[in-house]
């Protein structure tokens, strides 16, 4: 991503937030900030299909919500929490991250 900042978030069913500015979307940044922001007593992580998230679901309970295919639910996985907060928000990209 040249010249974007990508702004991760991380939001709990509880409305708890963590966001943190990264310039890196690889999947060692993007894995990092999963595993210091979620409890690994976590029931569910939902994140888009950003690759840079394709490990997590060795790491603890992952689900993928496919933008590219018009999928934004699926039953009770969806990344809507983050995009509804404005609170992740920047000048850049929003990774969304739902716990």
């Amino acid at each position: 991503m040249l010249g974007l900042t990508l702004n991760p978030g991380a939001i709990s069913r509880k409305d708890n937030v963590a966001c943190k500015m990264i310039e890196n979307t690889d999947t060692e940044t993007l894995t990092r900030f999963v595993r210091n922001t979620v409890s690994d007593k976590v029931d569910l992580v939902a994140t888009d299909e950003h690759s840079g998230y394709r490990y997590l679901k060795w790491a603890m309970p992952h689900q993928v919500i496919k933008h590219s295919e018009n999928e934004y639910v699926r039953g009770e996985v969806h990344t809507n929490a983050s995009n509804r907060s404005g609170r992740c928000s920047s000048a850049g990209s929003s990774g969304r991250i739902t716990t």
